[in-house]
């Protein structure tokens, strides 16, 4: 009888399992059709997917470094919010299924899959949306799965705006190594 009950379980366990990952190998599956339909047309020229959120962001970083991040943040957001609103409201859907499903213990391993998917602008993209108040509910998952650990410090607005993250959202990475390398460095007298 108890060895039945083990076997039940196990059986419970691994459909459990399956139920998530088909789920979640989905939403990755409507991520990737989400970002290939982000277009940015000018005139007669027309940028998709990934290279379009680069030029979204070139945009956002071109606004004087003298107008705070937040507003520089608003008004991009306002500006192309109909191309790319969508992709961040479906990555915090992803990240939450993950953060409340995914078997335990497993959560970072599904999360690192997704954050393995995310080109550098993406990521520095989701720098300053988790800031907005935009981003406010995805702040504290950005923070959990230290999702900034692929920033690329060099396309930031300003080498300061470092300073705005908790050091949990870069998880480790080059980029918080290399901003603390620079502000923990003896000032030239």
């Amino acid at each position: 009888m108890e060895e039945q009950k083990g076997e039940f379980e196990t059986q419970n366990e691994a459909l459990r399992l399956q139920i998530f990952e088909n789920t979640f190998f989905q939403l990755l599956t409507t991520l990737n059709s989400s970002i290939n339909d982000i277009d940015l047309v000018v005139s007669t020229r027309i940028t998709k997917g990934k290279d379009a959120i680069k030029v979204f962001y070139d945009r956002f970083r071109e606004v004087s470094p003298q107008v705070d991040y937040a507003s520089a943040y608003q008004a991009s957001y306002e500006q192309h919010s109909h191309e790319f609103a969508h992709y961040f409201r479906l990555l915090y859907r992803i990240f939450r299924y993950i953060d409340e499903s995914a078997p335990n213990g497993k959560q970072h391993f599904y999360a690192k899959i997704v954050r393995a998917q995310m080109s550098e602008y993406e990521v520095n993209f989701l720098f300053y949306n988790s800031l907005s108040h935009h981003g406010q509910k995805f702040l504290i998952l950005v923070n959990k799965f230290g999702l900034l650990k692929f920033t690329n410090i060099s396309k930031l607005r300003t080498m300061s705006d470092m300073a705005i993250h908790q050091t949990e959202a870069f998880d480790g990475g080059e980029a918080l190594r290399i901003w603390t390398s620079q502000i923990n460095e003896p000032k030239a007298p």
